[in-house]
């Protein structure tokens, strides 16, 4: 089963003229990237995981066309991460959001922010917070990425079916739901706050009765580590309906009392085993473990190199848990900044950057760290050598692969 959704997506791509002009070891890279990712067939099109657009969809063109720009060392952020409010009802200790105003960036500039991100060559993009279903006009922004395969981070807070059919009508494809573990009352010490998990298990019930492909994310924590912890919270998203499960690891951000710790090499060990184990046993529920994808056996760290994170602010950081600003996109367009990652982000990391900038800043450091402290701190960034699926796609700022 799983084997003939992954020809389908092949024949799918095949009919994208734009897969037709990729060198051929590119093609071969993704071939192999396929083998280890799970493609869930929803209303036609073919979910990969958050970090592409869906196969079949409007953005997946845009995709490819990216992916040949790569190769000929052609920045593109393929993937971008957009802020639109700092408000939230919860307050996790392992949130990444470090910035905590209560004021809304305006309309105007995130819609302009997002023909920025188009004219780059991003093909999917997401809102995130903050709660982002605290805006009321969050239609219109979903709506304005239209073509970007746009999909949502939430925590379910504010979610009825008017709002799910809302957004699936203003072009949203997907929405990704915060859920930590299978016990109320666990989920809602994570969260800080009582009724987490209530909002959260209704909203995956929601996302699936408006058409939305619906997937929960949870941060793998202690709680979730015993021995058939993680089976019983798998068990419990494929009851409620979730068509994915991303597996996140702890990543430390600033230097908050009570913070989560990074994980440990086991527990990534353990991730990466379980998505590479769903990814061919179609009894399992579909798992995307980040502890896969930016391990040096497939893509490594993409922060700053396919992906980026901009603020409530405009900030634009290499991801939401690395808090390096690059600079402005409301006041110096995407071009600079893109010419600034350029140089200092040659290529994609076989580590995590985010670990990095929590080890080179002191408890005292405040973040986000902004331009010039940017570009000291990788004054002398060596990312090593390429992780290996990056080397097979052949795509990148630094040496061609051997």
């Amino acid at each position: 089963m799983i084997w003939a959704d992954r020809i389908k997506v092949m024949w799918r791509s095949l009919a994208c003229p734009e897969a037709w002009t990729l060198p051929p070891r590119q093609s071969l890279g993704l071939l192999k990237y396929l083998r280890h990712t799970r493609p869930v067939w929803h209303a036609g099109r073919a979910e990969l995981n958050a970090y592409s657009p869906p196969v079949g969809g409007a953005g997946y063109g845009r995709y490819l066309r990216g992916l040949h720009r790569m190769h000929h060392g052609q920045w593109t952020p393929l993937v971008a991460h957009l802020s639109v409010t700092d408000r939230c009802p919860n307050a996790c200790a392992r949130c990444s959001n470090l910035t905590h105003t209560q004021a809304d960036p305006p309309l105007e500039p995130l819609v302009q922010a997002i023909a920025q991100l188009r004219a780059a060559g991003t093909a999917r993009l997401a809102f995130t917070g903050g709660e982002p279903l605290l805006r009321g006009d969050l239609e219109p922004l979903v709506a304005a990425a239209r073509d970007l395969a746009p999909l949502l981070f939430t925590t379910g807070h504010g979610l009825d079916a008017r709002r799910a059919q809302a957004l699936h009508a203003a072009g949203l494809s997907a929405i990704f739901i915060s859920l930590d573990h299978h016990d109320a009352g666990e989920h809602d010490r994570l969260r800080r706050r009582p009724g987490a998990f209530r909002e959260a298990c209704a909203a995956i019930r929601l996302g699936r009765e408006a058409g939305l492909y619906t997937a929960a994310q949870a941060v793998v924590e202690s709680p979730l580590l015993p021995e058939g912890e993680l089976d019983r919270f798998l068990d419990f998203c494929q009851e409620l309906g979730a068509q994915e499960v991303m597996l996140l690891e702890p990543v430390p951000v600033g230097h908050r009392p009570g913070q989560a710790t990074a994980a440990d090499p086991a527990t990534r060990a353990r991730l990466a085993a379980l998505h590479r184990r769903s990814a061919r046993d179609a009894t399992l529920p579909k798992v995307t473990a980040m502890s896969w994808l930016e391990s040096p056996e497939c893509l490594g760290c993409q922060a700053g190199f396919t992906f980026l994170y901009i603020n409530t602010q405009g900030e634009v950081f290499p991801c939401d848990f690395v808090p390096a600003s690059f600079g402005n996109i409301f006041e110096l367009g995407i071009g600079e900044i893109q010419a600034r990652m350029v140089r200092q982000l040659r290529s994609p990391a076989r580590g995590c950057l985010a670990l990095r900038l929590h080890e080179a800043t002191g408890p005292d450091r405040a973040l986000p760290l902004p331009w010039d402290q940017t570009q000291a701190w990788l004054a002398d960034y060596q990312p090593g050598p390429l992780p290996d699926l990056v080397r097979q796609l052949n795509h990148g700022h630094g040496p061609p692969a051997s």
